[in-house]
């Protein structure tokens, strides 16, 4: 997203574009004013950037708070503990805990 904002939304290349297109409906349009449209388009790409890294945090917090709510037998720190043990490490593999078996 940031590449796409710094390339294709950069607002020195885009003020000519914005220009252009006035010039084709009919317009016409100072340097200002096409600089002001571009950086509107360029803040609206940075609010969708904003916006997705607000919903990954979110995310990642109730990750965080299902992982405290969880029992500790069905949270992800006991498998990531169990998966690093001796017995895997060695390829013993005891039977996995009773809430990650398959069920028939």
């Amino acid at each position: 997203m940031v590449l796409l904002a710094s390339t294709l939304f950069a607002i020195k290349d885009n003020i000519p574009n914005v220009q252009e297109d006035v010039q084709q409906k009919g317009g016409t349009v100072t340097v200002v004013q096409a600089r002001q449209v571009a950086h509107m388009y360029s803040d609206k790409l940075w609010m969708i950037h904003k916006y997705l890294g607000i919903g990954l945090s979110l995310l990642l917090l109730f990750r965080f708070i299902a992982e405290t709510a969880l029992p500790r037998d069905r949270s992800i720190r006991k498998r990531l503990v169990f998966m690093d043990s001796p017995a895997v490490v060695q390829g013993t593999l005891p039977a996995p805990p009773r809430a990650f078996r398959a069920v028939p």
